[in-house]
């Protein structure tokens, strides 16, 4: 009796094991062709299933993403991705392989590189509830709660097998939180770049950034009420011996202008400008620098530096960089 018990909840258990994995896969499939629009496309060329018997593996053989705009096409693809949920299946791990594969067209020259790795590149995925009760026609936002990721190093290669640059230290953790009428997005990513190539402006580039930004649904009108808040609590890059450090945030409402303030500290501005600013630009680069010098000319004394600081500053009067008011500001 107790034999036959024993194997009837066996059965059971792989019975319930083919149904929530096939329906695992079928939600799956059902949310990526629901986030199909006309500049995002994600494709495969096939799924199976695994992971029997403590966990929910789906394997998309070639996952594509392409992204289009009116000027590049580009592409991100690899040989396969695992997702594997764990037995609640409200989180799930990616898991990419160690290689990326990405290429570009335009109207200039095409772009093919690849992307290794030492590690698998892996990411986890935690939803807003389990994978059975997600609504289908709701937005990515709605859908996913947590995203995290990292990877201590990838490097780039050309079809010729020579390295393009490298990227270390690489780390992303995107925070979706409800509290009432507030939905707070929050983003944190760090990461180092590094290339040895002749051809590319910067050979260094450091990147932290700690951000927010909060949407309002409520319909309570305020004086200090918002629809949208931007928050920057730490946004740095370094570009070789130059850098960009702002903190700030900047509060937008639908029937009045931008409240807020951005704080700036530039290093070596001169420079920020000479690789930031395309050759093609509508203002030049000579321009910038000396937009740049006149925001922040209340912090420059006799002395020679190499560091400004101005406040970007949004208010009824309009966006004022410094002592520069925009609306005031005249062709040059």
């Amino acid at each position: 009796m107790i034999r036959k018990i024993a194997i009837a909840l066996v059965v059971l258990f792989v019975i319930a094991w083919i149904v929530l994995a096939h329906f695992a896969k079928s939600k799956l499939i059902s949310l990526i062709d629901n986030s199909q629009t006309d500049n995002i496309k994600l494709s495969y060329t096939d799924t199976s299933i695994g992971g029997f018997p403590f966990s929910w593996k789906i394997r998309f053989t070639s996952p594509k993403i392409t992204i289009i705009n009116h000027v590049i096409s580009r592409e991100i693809s690899s040989d396969y991705l695992n997702c594997t949920f764990d037995y609640k299946l409200g989180n799930a791990r990616l898991d990419f392989g160690k290689v990326l594969y990405y290429s570009s067209a335009s109207d200039e020259a095409p772009v093919d590189y690849k992307l290794y790795s030492q590690e698998n590149i892996t990411a986890s995925v935690d939803l807003i509830d389990i994978i059975y009760k997600i609504d289908l026609p709701n937005s990515l936002r709605k859908i996913v709660r947590n995203v995290e990721f990292d990877n201590p190093s990838l490097v780039a290669l050309n079809n010729n097998g020579e390295e393009l640059f490298n990227l270390s230290g690489l780390g992303l953790k995107f925070t979706n939180n409800l509290v009432e009428t507030t939905e707070n997005f929050s983003l944190k990513l760090l990461g180092h770049y590094k290339s040895s190539s002749n051809n590319l402006n910067v050979g260094s580039v450091n990147l932290a950034l700690d951000a927010n930004y909060v949407i309002n649904n409520s319909n309570i009108t305020a004086v200090d009420s918002f629809d949208r808040k931007i928050e920057l609590t730490n946004a740095k890059i370094d570009l070789d011996n130059a850098s960009c450090d702002l903190k700030g945030s900047v509060i937008l409402a639908r029937n009045d202008l931008p409240k807020g303030k951005i704080s700036v500290e530039l290093v070596n501005y001169e420079t920020l400008a000479d690789i930031l600013v395309p050759d093609d630009f509508i203002f030049s680069k000579p321009y910038v620098k000396r937009f740049i010098a006149k925001a922040a000319a209340i912090e420059f004394s006799n002395e020679v530096t190499n560091k400004v600081k101005f406040d970007i500053e949004f208010s009824d009067k309009g966006i004022a960089l410094g002592h520069v008011n925009l609306v005031e500001q005249k062709d040059n």
